[in-house]
């Protein structure tokens, strides 16, 4: 498999990466994947391009799933590359339970106190100097949200209306992401998948109330998604039905299957950081996304960066050769994962873009690059590789019942005939796991018919 190309970021997002995972039991393609996608929320309400002269935009939002085993500091990754998305969140919860109590004492003395009956606009402004500070009447506050962990379909409607977020982008970070799809329509007999995928897109919607209240006018829809599952799970994700709905492209994913040997104690994650600089590895990082989202609240008006026909050319060569590379997967899945990626090319490019002229302080420059393009390309063949790789795995409807991808491919390369001990003694040594994690492993297998015995009492694989 391939390795996230991350000689193709900035030297300084390079070093950033390289300290988290100095201080961290996850992986350099983990941290870089999961880093792109927040680095592009943190600015997808201040940027965008024109693909054509019709409505065809694109902005840096990213969907992602990661992949991988327990134990693999999933969690502790997601949440340092998220912190300053979820401060600028309980920042806003914390202004707006202030502006909620301001509107409820100047309505409560609209309704009983001083004010009723008073139509002196002076008056009123007077009583705001007196009681609230300043002398202006406070307006109906609205709660904005940066991010969700869990929700119904009804409540992030309310959330992206033009009531509420109106344009801004919103992360749906799940760190078990099979939970969170097994909630579809659960509750109700509504198209939760079918409007779950629309949220891929930009599009306006129209939702009618179940309460009876006014409609919601969703203007758009900005989401960024930042999901975790174990590789059991993923068969969970990826039913048939979602790869027909093209659920299963719409996700890049970052499969992190490195070996942890457990007989090597440097490779613990409490070794690591006990060991490391006091210094916190995602400061720079966060640095930057607080400064993308410094206005985050403010009237959503974004720029347009500037694509000039050079960067036209490169994708439209792109997109040729990689349609008609010799890949191992048949040519219509092929054909629908890169239908998918058309859009992320141009997401993932004004991600380069803006992060370069942040640390190259050209922040000002609106001009995108072709190398920004070289770059997308280059990542995205990393996640093409990833997407291919998770869809045979799932194609096979035994494959559910592996740990790993490898165990997996430890499975794949058993001989047809082999003893109990030799497949305890190969586990241990490919995997680098315990006797006992070997012998229930095997266990495994035999009670889902993944492996029985024959005649002569070796092993094969069913």
């Amino acid at each position: 498999m391939k390795s996230f190309p991350i000689e193709v970021l900035h030297t300084e997002m390079q070093t950033i990466v390289k300290n988290i995972s100095d201080q961290s039991q996850a992986s350099i393609n983990t941290i870089a994947a999961n880093m792109l996608v927040a680095a592009g929320f943190s600015f997808e309400h201040k940027y965008q391009v024109q693909v054509n002269k019709s409505s065809w935009v694109e902005r840096s939002n990213l969907w992602l799933l990661n992949v991988a085993k327990s134990g693999k500091s999933k969690t502790h990754i997601l949440n340092g590359f998220v912190e300053e998305i979820t401060n600028k969140d309980n920042e806003l919860q914390i202004k707006y339970k202030h502006e909620l109590s301001q509107y409820n004492l100047y309505k409560d003395a609209l309704k009983s106190g001083v004010l009723k009956g008073v139509k002196e606009p002076e008056e009123h402004l007077k009583w705001c100097l007196d009681n609230l500070g300043n002398g202006l009447t406070p307006p109906e506050p609205r709660i904005l949200n940066t991010y969700v962990e869990s929700f119904t379909f009804e409540a992030f409607d309310k959330i992206m209306s033009v009531d509420f977020n109106d344009g801004r982008p919103v992360l749906i970070k799940d760190d078990e992401f099979s939970g969170f799809v097994r909630t579809f329509n659960q509750y109700r007999k509504g198209a939760d998948e079918q409007n779950f995928l629309k949220f891929n897109g930009y599009n306006p919607r129209k939702v009618t109330r179940t309460n009876g209240d006014a409609c919601l006018v969703v203007k758009e829809y900005n989401v960024s998604v930042i999901g975790s599952t174990q590789f059991t799970g993923l068969h969970d994700i990826l039913t048939d039905g979602r790869k027909e709905n093209g659920f299963a492209y719409r996700f890049l994913y970052c499969i992190d299957n490195e070996v942890v040997d457990i007989t090597d104690k440097t490779q613990g994650i409490f070794h690591k950081i006990q060991n490391s600089p006091s210094i916190d590895p995602y400061k720079h990082f966060n640095d930057m996304v607080k400064y993308f989202m410094l206005d985050y609240e403010s009237t959503v008006n974004r720029e347009f960066l500037y694509i000039n026909d050079q960067c036209f050319n490169f994708v439209k060569d792109w997109e040729y050769d990689t349609i008609n590379r010799k890949v191992s997967t048949e040519f219509d899945t092929w054909e629908k994962i890169i239908a998918k990626a058309k859009g992320n090319i141009f997401r993932i490019a004004i991600i380069i873009n803006r992060i370069n002229a942040y640390f190259n302080h050209t922040i000002d420059n609106l001009n995108m690059r072709i190398e920004d393009f070289e770059a997308a390309a280059k990542i995205l063949d990393y996640f093409f590789d990833n997407t291919v790789e998770v869809l045979e795995m799932t194609d096979i409807k035994k494959n559910r019942f592996f740990k790993s991808i490898d165990e997996q491919d430890y499975y794949n390369d058993m001989s047809e005939n082999i003893t109990h001990g030799d497949i305890v003694k190969g586990y241990m040594k490919v995997l680098k796991q315990s006797e006992k994690t070997a012998k229930r492993a095997i266990y495994k297998w035999v009670e889902n018919k993944i492996i029985a015995k024959n005649s002569k009492s070796l092993y094969y694989k069913i």
